[in-house]
């Protein structure tokens, strides 16, 4: 697999993301961006010392580096480990097969990408966000299984509200308030949710739902 960053540009928190890798649960870049970061692939898994470990079902882990940190994320027989430097521009991403998959880009949107925003000055929160006809931005917030995704997927299928991410609200504060940026452009959902007739066409239009950015309502 090539290494280079330019093969897939998206945008994530208001920052320009260069992949070497496809990561379908992001927007195309539009706009200009102050922040850019790089995902490329490392030929080493990443070694550092353990300072945390997350509850769940990815076996999350925050690893120290000496010029940054790393993140490691195990279920059943997938790892990955994505290393990222102090100032969360430059990433890169490893696992033993040597490939891309499912598991690696759910676990790097959702898991780890929001947390590496919080380098670029970001208040991120677990969440999801939709944006209003007026250019506002409502999030709600609270423990997995809350029922968050499924309300802000049933939002935007109706039609009145756009898809700014269902599982982090990236939070810039400016001088007119607190500005929503957006994260991903789909929505994860539980089998009985997603196959509810009110929220089920998210996930073939979720893409033309999305927005960039709107202030915090």
């Amino acid at each position: 697999m090539s290494s280079s960053s330019d093969r897939y540009c998206y945008q994530f928190g208001a920052a320009h993301l260069r992949s070497s890798v496809d990561l379908p649960g992001l927007a195309r870049p539009s706009g200009s961006f102050h922040q850019q970061i790089e995902l490329t692939e490392a030929h080493a898994p990443h070694q550092g010392r353990l300072l945390f470990q997350w509850p769940g079902r990815f076996g999350l882990r925050l690893l120290e580096q000496r010029n940054g940190w790393a993140m490691t994320a195990q279920r059943e027989s997938s790892f990955l480990s994505v290393g990222f430097d102090a100032q969360g521009t430059r990433m890169t991403w490893h696992n033993p097969q040597l490939r891309w998959s499912a598991f690696a880009g759910e676990v790097l949107v959702r898991r780890i990408l929001p947390r590496v925003m919080e380098l670029h000055g970001r208040l991120v929160l677990h969440g999801a966000t939709v944006a209003t006809r007026d250019h506002g931005a409502v999030a709600f917030v609270g423990p997995s299984g809350a029922g968050k995704s499924t309300l802000a997927a049933g939002l935007c299928a109706a039609g009145r509200f756009k898809m700014m991410g269902d599982d982090a609200v990236v939070l810039e504060h400016t001088v007119a308030g607190w500005l929503a940026h957006s994260s991903c452009v789909d929505a994860c959902l539980y089998a009985d949710s997603a196959g509810h007739p009110a929220v089920s066409a998210i996930s073939t239009s979720a893409r033309g739902l999305h927005r960039q950015k709107a202030l915090l309502g």
